[in-house]
């Protein structure tokens, strides 16, 4: 039976002067919501054509160190509509039943939602 109920989907671009101090802060996250509970499922990284840098490589190098960050290249997206409706659908509709989430929750990598991470989510 699927427990992984909840996925969280981040639509990122040109991220690299950020992209420590938010990764270390998602990790930090889900690493205590594991701890509470065992619903949260992953983190599917979206990346498209919009980005510049080096965000892609990043997201490659978070997965190969933790799992749970699935980095997803959409090339086809035309804006961060289509990047929502990707992770959507990568954590909706793709893998093998045991790991499908059920529900998706959407965060962004402005400041403003980091900030709002940080306020809401402190040990």
């Amino acid at each position: 039976m699927n427990n992984k109920k909840f996925a969280v989907v981040i639509p990122l671009a040109n991220e690299s002067d950020t992209f420590a101090e938010f990764s270390s802060m998602l990790i930090d996250i889900f690493d205590r919501v594991k701890a509470d509970n065992s619903f949260l499922g992953d983190a599917y990284l979206v990346v498209d054509n919009v980005s510049k840098d080096n965000t892609l490589q990043l997201c490659q190098e978070l997965h190969e160190r933790d799992s749970r960050f699935i980095p997803v290249w959409a090339p086809e997206n035309r804006n961060v509509v289509d990047a929502y409706l990707r992770g959507y659908k990568e954590a909706l509709l793709t893998g093998v039943p045991d790991t499908i989430a059920r529900y998706c929750l959407s965060i962004h990598c402005r400041p403003q939602d980091r900030h709002h991470l940080k306020k809401n989510y402190q040990p």
